[in-house]
C-alpha cells in the first residue's frame, strides 16, 4: 500500500532538510599534539555554523556540537571538558557534566569510531569575542589516554 504524500508538504519537508544541511558545518579543527597518538578525531559538527573556520554562535541560544572520535584505547567509562584555552592556561567553559558517557557510548573499544553528541547553551553571561576552544574526553582511570581536539568560536550579542 502506497500513501500519498501531499506535495505541499513533501516540498516543505525538503525544505528543512537542505535548511538544516545549510546551517551544520563541519568544522575546521586541531588535535591536541599530545593526544594525536591515542585519538583520531574525524568530524566535528557545529549547528548552527556559517563559517568552517570560526563558528559564531549567538547568547542565549543552544547549540548542537558533534564529532566522531576513533580511541586506539578502550575504556569502561569517560570523563569530559570543554576548556578555554589561553596560552598553555585551561579555564573551564560550559554546564557540560564530566561523565562522557552521557554524550557517548561506553564502554568504548580501542579502534572502533564512534560520535560524541552535546546541546551547549551560550547563557547571556559569557563575553563575547573570539575564543580558542580545546574539548577533551579521557578514560577515567588514566587520564593520558584521551582525544583532544581545537576549535575557535565567536560568541555574539
Amino acid at each position: 500500500m502506497l500513501l500519498r504524500i501531499p506535495r505541499k508538504m513533501l516540498r516543505c519537508a525538503i525544505a528543512l532538510l537542505l535548511l538544516g544541511v545549510a546551517t551544520a558545518k563541519l568544522v575546521k579543527f586541531t588535535p591536541c599534539l599530545n593526544a594525536q597518538e591515542l585519538c583520531t578525531v574525524s568530524d566535528v559538527d557545529i549547528t548552527p555554523c556559517q563559517s568552517p573556520s570560526r563558528c559564531r554562535l549567538e547568547k542565549n541560544q543552544t547549540t548542537n556540537l558533534s564529532f566522531d572520535f576513533t580511541p586506539k584505547f578502550s575504556s569502561a567509562t569517560l570523563k569530559t571538558g570543554v576548556y578555554f584555552v589561553n596560552s598553555d592556561t585551561e579555564m573551564g567553559f560550559s554546564d557540560l557534566g564530566p561523565d562522557a558517557c552521557v554524550y557517548t557510548s561506553c564502554p568504548t573499544v580501542a579502534d572502533t569510531k564512534q560520535t560524541f553528541t552535546y546541546s551547549l547553551y551560550i547563557g547571556k553571561r559569557i563575553p563575547s569575542g573570539l575564543f580558542p576552544i580545546r574539548w577533551r574526553v579521557w578514560d577515567e582511570t588514566d587520564n593520558s589516554k584521551m582525544c583532544c581536539f581545537n576549535i575557535n568560536i565567536k560568541i555574539a550579542k
